[in-house]
């Protein structure tokens, strides 16, 4: 639970940035990011990313089919969708109603922010697509430790994290790729690569 620190800084954030962090929520009326996920053009455009996005998952680890796979924060649950298509035992987990209204067989709701690691949900490989940086900095911490726990020993977990604000202002957790490196010390480290315009792809692995 957050602290009362914690607690202004989820405030601050929300309302510097206008939008939801926690239990503070400062987003403009139709401008919340569930209203995005319910546009239709946006769910085409998402639905190529998605094909793209899984055709390079699967390229980089071939090894998934079969395998169990978490997305954190999965949107429409496109990629999680491919991938059960290709024999890989995938789930994703999304905070937004219309996002999991797309995909209600394999995208649960949850909220990366709060409490999202269940018992018994061991997997082999975790990601997220530009996901990160939309937590807010206390609740890094906490979305940390649950990735420990959902994970098995010697399990996966690989991240395209942004480290560029640009013009996204739910972007509220903009650090260099060393800061993140340093968050997740607990794993180790297997590959950091520059991707473009600021983003990364990091690939740890559970002890």
């Amino acid at each position: 639970f957050p602290t009362r620190r914690s607690s202004d800084l989820q405030m601050n954030f929300a309302k510097k940035h206008k939008v939801q962090c926690g239990q503070f929520d400062f987003r403009e009326k139709g401008a919340g990011y569930d209203k995005i996920l319910a546009d239709k053009q946006i769910f085409l455009r998402n639905q190529k990313a998605s094909a793209e996005e899984f055709e390079r998952i699967m390229k980089e680890f071939p090894e998934l089919k079969g395998k169990r796979v978490l997305e954190l924060g999965c949107a429409y649950g496109e990629i999680v969708r491919l991938m059960k298509a290709a024999g890989v035992d995938a789930v994703g987990y999304e905070k937004e109603p219309a996002g999991v209204e797309k995909n209600k067989d394999c995208v649960v709701q949850k909220d990366l922010s709060g409490v999202w690691g269940e018992k018994g949900e061991e997997f082999d490989f975790v990601f997220s697509r530009a996901v990160l940086e939309h937590l807010p900095e206390p609740a890094v911490d906490s979305f940390i430790t649950q990735l420990m726990f959902v994970m098995k020993p010697g399990a996966l977990t690989n991240h395209d994290i942004d480290t560029n604000q640009g013009q996204d202002p739910t972007h509220i957790n903009i650090h260099g790729v060393d800061w993140w490196k340093d968050k997740f010390k607990a794993f180790e480290l297997v590959k950091c690569e520059h991707r473009e315009n600021g983003v990364f792809n990091v690939t740890w692995r559970k002890a």
